[in-house]
């Protein structure tokens, strides 16, 4: 993993700081922004900046049970467990799998987190597939609608 991967949001590390903080973007002169767990921002180069739990297990993206077993099953992903490392790494790899699955509907919980929500509309919005995304109406969450267009091709 390298700082390209890095969403605004994910948690790193200043290695020669020691400081835990989230990645915040590109900062000035080639440096990257974080903020620290202390509420400061500092710009360090990309060398500086540490993943924390990329060495750890791999994330595993569970899904809920064959549709099969129930009629009202809705593929969802809850972001708001507190375990998850890198949330918009599995929101990534979760919106991957409903399109290779061609499935027409989702939902992704974000909680009551506005940066969250505003970094899952963001990868929304740059997925060509995704036709609609609306605020779900009793959750903190995106109801996610899929486009794939026509499956015969225009001559």
């Amino acid at each position: 993993m390298d700082v390209n991967d890095l969403w605004i949001g994910d948690e790193v590390m200043v290695r020669s700081l020691g400081i835990k903080g989230v990645f915040q973007g590109e900062g000035l002169n080639g440096n990257y922004k974080i903020k620290g767990k202390d509420g400061k921002t500092y710009e360090v180069p990309a060398e500086e900046i540490e993943f924390p739990g990329q060495s750890e297990k791999p994330i595993q993206v569970k899904f809920p049970a064959s549709p099969s077993s129930s009629k009202k099953l809705i593929d969802a992903l809850n972001l708001t467990d507190q375990d998850l490392l890198n949330p918009m790494l599995m929101c990534h790899e979760y919106i991957q799998s409903m399109m290779n699955e061609r499935k027409i509907h989702c939902k992704i919980v974000f909680g009551d987190n506005p940066d969250l929500k505003s970094a899952v509309a963001a990868l929304l919005r740059k997925t060509p597939e995704i036709s609609l995304y609306t605020p779900h109406p009793d959750q903190d969450a995106w109801d996610v609608w899929f486009d794939y267009g026509s499956d015969e091709e225009e001559e």
